[in-house]
Formats: structure tokens, C-alpha cells, sequence
């Protein structure tokens, strides 16, 4: 037997090891290169008006139905492409998707600023952003195992990107121009192709099991499916309220517009450095996905109703740390009902219904939003909207309860 000396038994280790949801099934690489996909992606999309406005000299009109084109065809183009792609090897799809979105803003650095070319572009972007993210989540499924966790990582690369990508796209926009921003993103696309390549060899998720119209047929015939989908349509509709409204409440409500920068901030603050030890805390603490999305509507009911009920600074910061929090709980306990609905080859088509759902939430919640409370702030009673939005966290709450208490046993 060899002694170890007390030395070396004591020698401090060099390097902490990866936590263990990030090295099984190489999650690291298909994390990493979610990551830049964000950064890229959503640096671009935060200065995309400026650009309109201020590069191409577009009229607003023309500006906003443009960001509403490249929102919307973006959307339906990944529905039209996801059921091509997922015939193929992963690896090999979202190489394609990244390459394709990495040319496309290349070219529009190239090219003479136009709009025909950035609709072009972004149309050929939003596809192949919507593609690999449904990619990456039925990928990062894998087993039930620390699946929360990777979905909580996902929520993370996300957030990171909607708190890095901005913040280095606005610098090269004011001091490099329009030019650098789309080079920008174009390298960040292309910087994760290696962390793609370096992936396993994996088998298509389709996998010739089933068509995909009849799979997504099938999918909404799953109890899981229902609810994660239903959860899904009101996180997107009540996580709009905090960006489309905020800024009108801050200024017409509160008087407090200057505090509106703090509020933001301190939203991404927590869900960036919140998401994983909330997670951790929810496993330890044997917390299912169904109760997760429960307290994440009730996050968002208790902060609605204190504004509602005490309009004031304070209460803003209150209702913003409980937004955030449902931030938090909701999209992985959401996904993590969807991945464990359905087996394997169905697992694009189910997440290809929750991105739908989100999508629907998503414009309800900005449409209805911005058109009932802008009525309401021009009679000084924006105050009740807020009282509207906590009825809408209890039919969350109320509706989700209820697809729960019907699941297949």
C-alpha cells in the first residue's frame, strides 16, 4: 500500500470539476452554444429600431410594420423548416441553421443598408433560431434525471444573452456603426458551430416514427402536452405585462420614470442569478414541475395585486422580484412536463405546441395590453389593469390545477 504524505494528502485541488448536468450527454456544448446564440441574436433584436430609424431613415410607421414582419415571419418560417431539419442528424441541423443565420447578417453587413435585405435576413435568422431551440430543448431532455436543472440552464443561456447581447450590441452600434453590429452577431453564430460539432453522434429526433402533422395530432392528445401548453400561453401573456406595460405604469402611474432602468436591471439580475439555485432548492426540496409553474403563477398574481392595491416605488421593486421569480419557476417546470409527456420521437413536435402557445401568449398579452391599458392610463386608470392581471394569474393558477388533477395515472 502507498502512504500518502500528509502534504500531499492536504495539497489543495487545482481545478473544480463541472457539475455533472453539464458533462452527462456533453449538455456543456449544447449549453455553450445556446449561449451565443442569444448573445447574437437578442443583441441584435434590442437595437433593431434603431436601426430602422435611424440607418435606414424609415418612416415609424414602415419601421413597426417591418419588426412585425421579421417577428412574425420568423415564427411561421420555423414551423414551415422544423418538420425538413428534424429528418437529419442534429448535429448537422443546427450547423446548417447557424451557418445559414451567420451568412445571413454577414450579408447584410456587405450589402448597402437596405430593408428588402435585413427582412430577408432576419426571416432566414428567426427560422433558424426558432429550429434550434426546439432542437436544443428536446436534446437536453435526456433522462428525468436533473432534467430541471438542464431546463434551468437553458433559461439561464437565454437570460444571459438578453443581459449581454444588448449591452455589447448598443457599444458597436453607437461607436462602430450598423455595420459591426451585424458582424457581431454573425461571429457569435459562428463561434458556436465547433461547440455543435463536438456533440455526440446523434440519431434524428423524428426518426421516421411518425408524420409530423399526426405527431403533433398525437402530442395534443397527452394530459402533459395540454398542461405544459396551457401554462405556456399564460407565462408568455403575463411575462409581456413587464415589459409592455412597465414603462407606462412607471411614468403615468408612479411617477417614477427614471426608476425604470433599476427595475429592468434587477429583473435580469435575479433571473439570471437566481434560476439555478431556485432549481437546485426546488429538487431538494422534491418539488414537481406542476407545483413549480403553481408558485410561478402565484408569483405573478402577488406582485400584480400589491401594485394594484399600493401603486408606489417600492411596490414596482416588489412586483418586479415576483415577476422575476415565475420567471424562474414556470419555463422549467413548463418544459419539463412537455419532455416527460412524450417518448422520444415525438419530442420536436411537442415543443414545436409549446413555442405555438407562446407565440399566442406572447401577442395576446402585447396587443391587449398595450391597447387596454394605454386606455386606461388616458383616463388615469391604468391602476386597474393591474387588478385585471391578478384574475388572470388566479385562471392560471385555477386552470392548471385542474388539467393536473385530470392527468393519466
Amino acid at each position: 500500500m502507498r502512504v500518502v504524505e500528509p502534504r500531499e494528502a492536504t495539497r489543495p485541488r487545482r481545478f473544480v470539476p463541472l457539475p455533472v448536468w453539464l458533462r452527462e450527454d456533453a449538455f456543456g456544448l449544447l449549453f455553450a452554444n445556446w449561449t451565443l446564440w442569444n448573445v447574437g441574436q437578442l443583441g441584435v433584436v434590442s437595437v433593431l429600431s434603431l436601426y430602422l430609424l435611424v440607418t435606414l431613415h424609415l418612416a415609424p410607421a414602415v419601421a413597426g410594420a417591418l419588426l412585425l414582419f421579421t417577428s412574425l415571419s420568423g415564427r411561421l418560417a420555423r414551423f414551415a423548416l422544423t418538420p425538413l431539419v428534424t429528418g437529419f442528424e442534429p448535429r448537422r441541423a443546427m450547423v446548417a441553421c447557424l451557418g445559414a443565420a451567420s451568412a445571413s447578417y454577414l450579408a447584410v453587413a456587405l450589402l448597402p443598408p437596405s430593408a428588402p435585405a435585413l427582412a430577408l435576413a432576419a426571416l432566414a435568422v428567426g427560422a433558424g433560431y426558432g429550429t434550434t431551440g426546439l432542437l436544443v430543448k428536446a436534446l437536453a431532455a435526456g433522462r428525468a434525471e436533473r432534467r430541471l436543472i438542464r431546463y434551468s440552464a437553458l433559461n439561464v443561456a437565454i437570460n444571459v444573452g438578453a443581459a449581454v447581447g444588448p449591452l455589447i450590441v448598443t457599444w458597436v452600434f453607437f461607436h462602430i456603426g450598423s455595420r459591426g453590429v451585424f458582424v457581431f452577431a454573425a461571429a457569435c453564430f459562428a463561434a458556436a458551430v465547433p461547440f455543435v460539432l463536438g456533440l455526440p453522434t446523434l440519431r434524428p429526433e423524428s426518426a421516421g416514427a411518425v408524420e409530423w402533422l399526426r405527431g403533433l395530432r398525437a402530442c395534443l392528445g397527452l394530459p402533459g402536452v395540454r398542461r405544459a401548453a396551457y401554462a405556456g400561453v399564460w407565462l408568455f401573456f403575463l411575462s409581456s405585462q413587464l415589459y409592455a406595460i412597465l414603462p407606462l405604469a412607471a411614468t403615468r402611474l408612479l411617477n417614477a420614470a427614471d426608476l425604470l432602468g433599476a427595475l429592468f436591471t434587477l429583473n435580469a439580475v435575479l433571473v439570471v442569478g437566481l434560476q439555478l439555485p431556485v432549481t437546485q432548492l426546488a429538487t431538494r426540496l422534491r418539488l414537481s414541475p406542476t407545483g413549480m409553474i403553481l408558485l410561478g403563477f402565484a408569483g405573478y398574481g402577488i406582485g400584480f395585486l400589491l401594485l394594484w392595491l399600493w401603486p408606489a416605488w417600492w411596490t414596482a421593486f416588489v412586483m418586479v422580484s415576483c415577476c422575476s421569480l415565475a420567471e424562474i419557476l414556470v419555463p422549467p417546470g413548463m418544459d419539463s412536463i412537455m419532455a416527460g409527456a412524450v417518448p422520444f420521437g415525438m419530442r420536436v413536435p411537442a415543443f414545436t405546441i409549446s413555442a405555438a402557445c407562446g407565440a399566442i401568449g406572447d401577442a395576446a398579452g402585447l396587443s391587449i395590453g398595450v391597447l387596454v391599458a394605454g386606455q386606461l392610463a388616458l383616463h388615469h386608470g391604468l391602476q386597474l389593469w393591474y387588478g385585471v392581471l391578478t384574475g388572470c394569474a388566479a385562471v392560471a393558477i385555477l386552470g392548471t390545477v385542474l388539467l393536473a388533477s385530470r392527468r393519466a395515472t
